[in-house]
């Protein structure tokens, strides 16, 4: 079977796509010993690659393709190094953290996210149009009950 990059949405195969591969870190050093630092790594790179449907027997041959990575990946010891995880394309949109009402979020093709900000003017329309709205069912509820 060839080698497959198993981060979701990417496909790259190693016969047919120019990349590197580079399969998923070890928690054992040379002496078959376990790493606390190997450890965090692989947990870093499981996190990155969010695969819920993956086992630790798919895990032990997965791979993931240099189009993740800034240049190629890190030695073990290079924490401060953004390619000790794989950081780039890794087929999830970003997570975005305390979104404000005004905030308008389009996903695109599953992968892409794009955000945009209304306008003040935009906002503020919106705001009195919300107000307009209020005021008018409510005038609407009194007439009803008188």
């Amino acid at each position: 079977m060839p080698t497959m990059c198993c981060v979701l949405g990417c496909g790259s195969i190693a016969l047919r796509d120019e990349v590197s591969f580079y399969r998923i870190p070890s928690i054992y050093n040379q002496r078959k010993q376990v790493d606390p630092l190997r450890v965090k790594r692989r947990q870093l790179w499981l996190q990155a690659i969010k695969r819920d449907d993956f086992t630790e027997a798919k895990f032990k041959h997965a791979t993931v393709c240099s189009r993740h990575f800034v240049r190629k990946t890190a030695a073990l010891k290079d924490q401060d190094d953004p390619d000790w995880v794989p950081s780039i394309d890794m087929g999830y949109p970003p997570e975005i953290k305390d979104l404000k009402v005004d905030i308008g979020l389009i996903v695109i093709n599953f992968f892409v996210l794009v955000k945009f900000e209304l306008s003040e003017e935009a906002a503020a329309k919106s705001q009195r149009s919300e107000a307009t709205t209020a005021v008018s069912n409510e005038v609407i509820i009194q007439d009803e009950v008188e």
